[in-house]
């Protein structure tokens, strides 16, 4: 799971985590799932929910930085680490992996288009952000296409060569009065995954605003922020049928009431 902090304030990433490893109807035939919530700002305090931006700004610039290519080496190289975590953990099947990813949580998601890890089945974004990702087209590459890739990246793929690879598939949920998804951003992050032969899915809301996964942003006064309820509960629908999709190829989950 990725999110704009996964610091100590963060209850909505473990509330979500806890209806993903409660859901039988995905993994009860296999006693559940294992969530791990990365935190790619290493906020340890909570300083990313403050009302003073600045030292989030800073360590977000920090993680999303590039270099002339559009390589974003500081962020890969977390995503990578978190996925190490993941898969030393011993319950964990390797070849079967998934991320999420929730407003900030949108550039690791989008990043997975370019890292292209062997165990990732599904990668699904809601309301997540893209801005400042340069479109594939521009990223430079050899005939085998990771000339781009720093070489901490290249040595993990290696390392994970023995992974039985598996399509991906991505599902973005974007809402259409989202003012932090410009179209543009969305259609490079969709680019990307055409590039790598990732089926993407996107789902869009009408007059639905930023973070509308999460209750809490009825309590916002930012006029930005807003939840709803259906594309919330549509969105996470179209979540777990995926997940069932790719990880089990069975039916997907019935609707809930």
């Amino acid at each position: 799971f990725f999110h704009t902090g996964a610091g100590p304030q963060d209850l909505f990433l473990r509330w979500k985590a806890d209806s993903l490893v409660t859901d039988d109807d995905i993994f009860g035939a296999t006693k559940g799932c294992v969530v791990l919530i990365a935190d790619l700002l290493s906020d340890e305090e909570g300083w990313s929910w403050d009302n003073d931006r600045s030292r989030y700004d800073q360590t977000r610039n920090k993680v999303l930085s590039h270099d002339d290519n559009g390589v974003r080496s500081n962020l890969q190289q977390r995503i990578l680490a978190a996925i190490s975590a993941l898969e030393d953990m011993p319950t964990v099947d390797k070849t079967r992996l998934a991320a999420l990813g929730w407003c900030f949580g949108g550039h690791p998601i989008a990043e997975f288009g370019r890292i292209q890890h062997p165990g990732i089945r599904a990668i699904a974004s809601f309301h997540g952000v893209f801005d400042g990702i340069l479109d594939s087209d521009n990223v430079s590459s050899n005939d085998d296409g990771d000339d781009y890739l720093p070489e901490t990246i290249k040595k993990q793929q290696q390392k994970d060569a023995t992974t039985i690879e598996g399509e991906t598939e991505a599902l973005i949920c974007n809402g259409l009065d989202d003012p932090f998804v410009s179209r543009s951003a969305l259609t490079t992050c969709q680019s990307i995954f055409a590039n790598a032969n990732i089926e993407c899915t996107v789902r869009e809301f009408s007059d639905v605003r930023h973070g509308f996964t999460n209750p809490a942003q009825d309590f916002n006064p930012n006029p930005n922020f807003q939840y709803d309820d259906d594309a919330a509960s549509q969105s996470w629908l179209a979540c777990r049928s995926l997940l069932k999709r790719a990880f089990f190829s069975a039916t997907p989950p019935s609707i809930e009431s």
